[in-house]
């Protein structure tokens, strides 16, 4: 956002949340979502999919181990982090942020790090 800001890219990809405060403020133009679905935040905003293309990148936070992790290890911080994540003074401070919330556990995490990694790659060798 910096780099917009300062004129030194003409484009961008931030979350809604992030782009919200210059967003509202006429300091940028919110063009698409690269979601699936529109932003509750912007509803105004079309996604790519609806715009004719056919690209799917979730503004994704995760954490990952290193592989071989003891799959006792990974349970025992999926629960931890999963508490945390429904805890509701997290839940609380999201809402007031206007963060988007959203859960995966560990595989459903890896497959959607995949898809995503798969898409990327296939588009770099199309170029």
């Amino acid at each position: 956002m910096a780099a917009l800001m300062g004129g030194h890219v003409d484009i961008a990809i931030a979350s809604p949340s992030e782009a919200r405060a210059l967003a509202e403020g006429g300091k940028i133009r919110s063009v698409t979502l690269t979601s699936l679905e529109r932003c509750p935040l912007t509803p105004d905003v079309p996604t790519l999919k609806e715009l004719g293309y056919d690209v799917y990148l979730e503004n994704q936070k995760g954490f990952v181990a290193p592989a071989g992790t003891p799959k006792e290890r990974i349970i025992f911080l999926h629960d931890a982090f999963k508490k945390a994540y429904d805890h509701p003074a997290f839940v609380k401070l999201c809402d007031r942020l206007k963060i988007e919330m959203g859960y995966l556990g560990p595989e459903d995490f890896t497959k959607s790090l995949q898809s995503m990694y798969d898409q990327i790659g296939s588009i770099i060798k199309k170029q």
